[in-house]
């Protein structure tokens, strides 16, 4: 059984996962606009496929795998992350919509209020490589 601190950290990077895909997918005829041709759309896509993946492969690492490598690779990269983001995109540049924002700024909050859940005494044994048995396996 995880640690129910664990299945939280899981529950809001995902959300924090979906805004992000979501943030792409609703702007992505105004990043193709601004990147014009394919030559310049092809290394854009390669860089979201990639940061989407290695997004998902740290989460997976954390998450199911309690992998403290994985851990400590996650928090620098959402720290580095927000802080390109808090010192960078704000203000918003001018051609961003409201919401194009907004969902920027939640993305970015959630993966910050998510490392929360993987520091603390009790969470240690999960990263240690200590599984608590589930009881269900002995009926």
């Amino acid at each position: 059984m995880r640690p129910h601190q664990i299945v939280w950290f899981e529950r809001i990077v995902l959300l924090s996962f979906v805004l992000g895909l979501t943030n792409v997918g609703l702007y992505w005829r105004q990043i193709a606009g601004r990147l014009g041709t394919w030559p310049h759309l092809g290394p854009f896509w390669i860089a979201q496929a990639a940061y989407f993946a290695i997004y998902a492969l740290l989460v997976w690492l954390i998450a199911r795998r309690g992998n403290a490598v994985g851990r400590w690779l996650f928090t620098i990269a959402v720290v580095a992350a927000a802080a390109l983001f808090f010192f960078f995109a704000l203000p918003p540049p001018p051609h961003w919509p409201p919401t194009r924002f907004f969902l920027t700024a939640a993305q970015c909050l959630l993966s910050l209020f998510s490392l929360i859940f993987l520091f603390g005494s009790d969470i240690r044994p999960w990263f240690a490589g200590y599984r608590a048995v589930d009881p269900s396996v002995f009926d």
